[in-house]
């Protein structure tokens, strides 16, 4: 396959993850359209082939793992030059704080999620070694959207608020 075959446009990199990672992540639309995805690319020739295996095996286990706190995976695609992950729209963590100027709420919800995502990786046997905060993606509107409390269910947050409102009627 040719890039000219990649059905994506790349727009912008991300800024604030490069050092830490293989990928090099692009805000991008599909071709014809203007609905918005986010594309990691991992160049051949900056890296050997263990990485591009390692790379080939997360794209099949992002593809088959069905959680809401892991983006959802729409297709991967190789050329000569490069590897690529297409999936849902996303921003970086880093991004998404400095954008709420650290609402409280948008990061405990965000930490949450994180915590919840990580626990159902250790519950298929899965170990994250290390996990920096750059390399942290997430989506931006899902993370408001249980902050505010619109998601399908109250969130731990909203909980929270009910619990320390009914205790201060009731004294």
């Amino acid at each position: 396959p040719s890039a000219s075959s990649f059905p994506y446009e790349l727009k912008e990199p991300f800024e604030r993850h490069e050092q830490n990672s293989i990928w090099t992540v692009f805000n991008a639309t599909k071709k014809g359209s203007k609905e918005q995805f986010t594309v990691f690319v991992l160049r051949k020739k900056q890296v050997d082939a263990s990485y591009l295996n390692f790379a080939k095996q997360g794209a099949k286990r992002l593809k088959t793992t069905k959680h809401p706190g892991f983006l959802t995976f729409i297709q991967e695609h190789e050329d000569d030059e490069s590897f690529y992950i297409v999936t849902e729209h996303c921003t970086g963590l880093l991004d998404l704080v400095a954008d709420c100027r650290g609402s409280p709420d948008i990061v405990s919800c965000g930490l949450y999620s994180i915590v919840q995502a990580l626990a159902f990786l250790a519950s298929q046997s899965i170990a994250v070694c290390c996990l920096p905060i750059d390399l942290i993606f997430v989506i931006k509107d899902f993370i408001e959207r249980k902050t505010l409390g619109k998601s399908l269910g109250p969130t731990t947050i909203n909980k929270t608020k009910e619990i320390s409102k009914n205790s201060r009627s009731e004294e």
